[in-house]
């Protein structure tokens, strides 16, 4: 059983597929370690941020040493920014499991975080003590970044910006972007001839990619299925040899005989 069934208030996640919202599954993320094991609450991750914010200490017990906190708050290598083209993010690099920005000339750590059905960031002002800590129970979602900026706006006093405006129009563009690429990607195979089941059959098999692993491929109620590691995914004829793969993600990935 995964950790979070275990709790009554454990929150519920939720994906949004043709604009409704749909529950799904818990992921048991055990195998990836830190990168989406951690089961943790808003109080839990704001005294995470008030011993980053202290020096590496809480309620007077130091927890990380001055060194390594040192070590932690400080960039190893330019990225991309958090929000990419944004004015307000000029500078952006990345460290030990932080993300560093200059943020409308303040300097921010921050990180995101989602697996399916949630969506977190943590960010905190080093300089200026503050720090926000945001939760969701729904996936691909940028209410927690929108949001955190909104409140740092506001404490320090800048002239607002709409966030959560533009950032809903950047989300509807990135849209249109991606329809418009899966018509092309649709056009670009042709039509797809319909297959009986008896066909489909012969597409059964394991598939190896020397980098990537096996994907296992077996007809599921006249429908192709692809499984990868603990992943079952539809399958749908693009054309001919050509099949789209449905992840509930809705990143949806072409597959070639």
């Amino acid at each position: 059983m995964i950790i979070c069934e275990l709790h009554d208030n454990a929150g519920v996640p939720y994906i949004e597929q043709e604009g409704q919202l749909r529950k799904v599954e818990y992921r048991d993320p055990n195998a990836i370690g830190p990168a989406g094991s951690i089961n943790s609450t808003v109080m839990d991750m704001s005294n995470w941020l008030i011993a980053n914010l202290e020096n590496g200490a809480f309620k007077g017990k130091r927890i990380i040493s001055e060194r390594n906190l040192v070590t932690f708050h400080s960039p190893q290598m330019p990225c991309p920014p958090m929000l990419f083209g944004k004015k307000e993010f000029p500078l952006s690099c990345y460290g030990l499991g932080w993300g560093f920005e200059s943020y409308r000339g303040y300097r921010m750590l921050q990180h995101g975080g989602g697996i399916d059905g949630f969506t977190s960031h943590i960010s905190f002002l080093p300089d200026e003590g503050i720090g926000i800590v945001l939760l969701t129970n729904r996936q691909g979602t940028m209410l927690p970044i929108s949001l955190a900026l909104t409140v740092y706006d506001r404490l320090l006093n800048l002239d607002p910006i709409e966030w959560c405006e533009q950032l809903r129009e950047d989300i509807q563009k990135w849209e249109a972007q991606r329809k418009q690429m899966a018509a092309e990607n649709a056009t670009s195979v042709g039509e797809a001839v319909l297959i009986s089941s008896t066909i489909l059959q012969r597409y059964e098999g394991h598939y190896e990619h020397p980098g990537y692993g096996t994907v296992k491929v077996q007809v599921v109620e006249n429908e192709l299925q692809a499984v990868f590691h603990v992943g079952c995914f539809r399958m749908s004829q693009a054309g001919e040899h050509v099949f789209t793969i449905h992840s509930d993600e809705q990143k949806n990935h072409r597959l070639h005989k």
